[in-house]
């Protein structure tokens, strides 16, 4: 691992040494052995650092309803199909050797939640638990992941919001979906403004840090949070967006 590797999270761990040939973002450098590589945003022009050859499209930010300038730094958690549990192991407990323990909440805020908010919401909701997609894709712990079982862009999303009472903001650039959808914790105020941000790149999710801009165009709301707070008589903390 080279310092050229160690790149900056503004995670409160070992700074990693200064390199004057390295990029540095404006936060805090550490060591990031785990991380695949890095992009780092500068305008509209993208540096990577890192891997030689991130399994990244370089189209990425052009295809995205978020622009580039809105956007500090991009950053690949390691692959095999439980990479958003890993991102959000890192926006949560800053490290990502704990994604199982992740899957493992999420899994209770579902099982917890499943005849309630979610009722007549989440797919497959009255299947036993045997046979269950959602609740197999969260048991399943293997890395690599099959396919099968991997984070879906609409069910998981809420999930993650609801569990961590963090907000999550995805976008997505694949041959088959485009676009962006924001989901808002369905029962309590979000602990940060700022939401998660993740990237669907083809088959790959990327966690984004956005830069502390004005007059941001967060994506549209989940279409089902209004109906499910209404329902259910909740506060309604989308309004705060």
């Amino acid at each position: 691992m080279t310092s050229s590797h160690k790149l900056a999270l503004g995670l409160p761990t070992k700074l990693a040494p200064y390199r004057s040939d390295t990029v540095y973002p404006a936060m805090i450098a550490t060591t990031l052995s785990q991380y695949e590589y890095v992009l780092i945003c500068d305008k509209s022009n993208i540096r990577v650092s890192g891997s030689p050859q991130p399994p990244c499209n370089p189209t990425l930010l052009k295809n995205l309803t978020i622009a580039p300038k809105h956007i500090s730094i991009i950053f690949s958690p390691e692959a095999g199909g439980n990479c958003v549990y890993r991102m959000v192991e890192i926006e949560v407990h800053q490290g990502q050797e704990e994604w199982l323990k992740v899957k493992d909440k999420i899994l209770e805020t579902f099982l917890k939640h499943q005849h309630n908010y979610y009722q007549r919401r989440m797919e497959h909701i009255h299947m036993p638990a045997s046979s269950n997609p959602l609740i197999c894709s969260l048991q399943d712990k293997l890395s690599p992941l099959p396919q099968l079982h991997w984070f879906d862009t609409f069910d998981h999303p809420q999930l993650a919001a609801d569990t961590f009472n963090r907000t999550v903001a995805v976008y997505c650039n694949t041959p088959i979906e485009t676009g962006a959808c924001f989901f808002v914790p369905l029962a309590s105020l979000p602990e940060k403004v700022e939401p998660i941000s993740i990237i669907l790149d083809v088959n790959h999710f990327l966690l984004a840090k956005r830069k502390n801009t004005r007059n941001f165009c967060w994506p549209n709301i989940n279409p089902f949070h209004k109906r499910i707070i209404q329902k259910h008589g909740l506060e309604g903390y989308s309004l705060m967006y």
